[in-house]
């Protein structure tokens, strides 16, 4: 098999293969961003006694660093010229780097503590996220530009982040078994991560291998940066979605972040959390399926109308949380998973959607720049809630390994509960703005493929003329 890339046929529909390949990578870097967002906070605030404090300025450092590589890396892809195509050389640059960081995030040596152990933390944070944007962002731009097609988008996401959940899973398992299994939390998790590094690094080899570019986006001209970026914030569908999408990020990113510490202080049965995190992920995978069949009924923005809805009112019965209420945790876990599950498989197919629209103004493919922005928006959303979460626990007195003062109780609740509803509530009028229905997709792409045509004709009228 060669790195020669090949064209899609404009009417070829995606082989089965090339589904799953392309969307495997998602699985590996969902084992490791979920023991980041669940695991990484408490094992260096309770098993390596660093200030909670000091791991929300981790995660907020490594957001500004994504507000710098992540448009960056986007812009780079973008213009990419390669025999490769302008996303897979990126496949190969990453995949060993990413490991390799990876591993040394979870094995921080044994002597540092407070500031040095804060340093060597917020190193390893960026250079895995780093190398993981030089990945990520031609990855997911490369998703956009596979197919046309308005419901087989769908189907392209939803099987990629249903492979997600299902690494998401195997994460959230992973750690507390890994850590009985070899004694202590700082072997287990440092083995765990070695091998999440391995399994990421050689599915994005198999993505490599069976995924191929359409070489004919190589031949457009890239548009400079800060026009580009001008054109990409001018274009009102991309703004609605982006703000939608990440009220809904902040909405869902309490879950991860804060579980452990409600199953321990609100809960107080911290055998539970990893069946709390797991019915939730169970919950996404056939329901991920769901709202993709109901998104070809009633439309992608009707369906996520609905699952917003759900979602808010799931929260909003999670304030009840208090000591022993595990049965219902479980119950509104799988009801939070289910409406999750509609953000995870609709929001990409969304987002190919509006790259659409900026073809036809601009007359270029541009995944790299709206993923790039994307991206960073994404990580933003997830970081500033780990951020805010982590700092209002430590300025409420937490103290680790200890009964909670009331505070820090009641702050628990708000933050996995109060904050959530609203931000739900919140995206569902806001999405009642987007204006990029099927109807009007299907008019884009055939305004797109006529002028198209139009190019085609008086390029071969020049030609003979010549």
């Amino acid at each position: 098999m060669t790195g020669k890339p090949v064209a899609p046929s404009a009417g070829k529909k995606l082989s089965t293969r090339e589904i799953v390949s392309y969307g495997l990578p998602r699985f590996g870097a969902a084992m490791m961003f979920l023991m980041v967002a669940v695991y990484l906070p408490k094992f260096y605030a309770d098993t390596l006694l660093l200030a909670p404090a000091f791991i929300a300025w981790t995660f907020l450092i490594g957001r500004f660093w994504d507000a710098f590589t992540d448009p960056v890396m986007g812009y780079v892809s973008d213009g990419t010229t390669s025999r490769m195509g302008r996303r897979r050389p990126y496949f190969l640059v990453s995949a060993v780097p990413v490991a390799i960081a990876y591993f040394f995030l979870w094995s921080p040596p044994d002597a540092l503590k407070d500031w040095g152990l804060f340093v060597y933390l917020t190193v390893t944070y960026l250079l895995t996220y780093t190398f993981w944007t030089v990945f990520s962002i031609p990855h997911n731009s490369l998703g956009a530009e596979l197919t046309m097609d308005y419901h087989e988008r769908t189907l392209l996401t939803g099987v990629r982040e249903g492979l997600g959940v299902l690494g998401t899973f195997v994460g959230t398992l992973a750690p507390p078994l890994f850590a009985f299994w070899l004694g202590s939390k700082q072997k287990g998790f440092s083995f765990l991560a070695a091998g999440t590094g391995i399994v990421t690094a050689v599915f994005i080899f198999v993505c490599f291998l069976n995924v191929r570019e359409n070489p004919a986006f190589q031949k457009q001209h890239p548009i400079a940066i800060r026009e580009g970026l001008k054109i990409l914030f001018k274009n009102h569908p991309f703004r609605t979605l982006v703000v939608v999408y990440v009220c809904s990020l902040i909405g869902n990113a309490f879950v991860p972040i804060l579980t452990l510490f409600m199953a321990d202080y609100v809960v107080k049965m911290p055998k539970i959390a990893p069946y709390i995190i797991a019915t939730y992920l169970l919950a996404i995978v056939p329901s991920i399926l769901f709202w993709t069949r109901l998104s070809r009924r009633i439309g992608k923005k009707e369906a996520w109308s609905y699952a917003l809805v759900l979602s808010s009112a799931v929260f909003a019965a999670s304030m009840y949380y208090h000591e022993g209420t595990w049965l219902l945790w479980i119950i509104l876990a799988a009801l939070a998973g289910f409406g999750y599950a509609c953000t995870l498989a609709l929001a990409p197919s969304m987002m190919a959607d509006v790259i659409d629209l900026d073809e036809l103004n601009t007359g270029r493919r541009r995944e790299g720049a709206y993923f790039g922005v994307w991206s960073f928006i994404d990580k933003a959303a997830v970081g500033m809630t780990a951020f805010v979460g982590l700092q209002a626990l430590d300025l409420m007195g937490y103290v680790p390994n200890q009964e909670q003062p009331p505070q820090v109780f009641w702050t628990m609740k708000v933050l996995y509960s109060v904050l959530p509803t609203i931000c739900f509530g919140a995206c569902y009028f806001l999405l009642r703005r987007y204006p990029i229905s099927q109807d009007e997709h299907n008019r884009i792409r055939a305004e797109i493929e006529s002028r198209k045509d139009s190019t085609d004709s008086d390029d071969c009228e020049r030609r003979v003329e010549w």
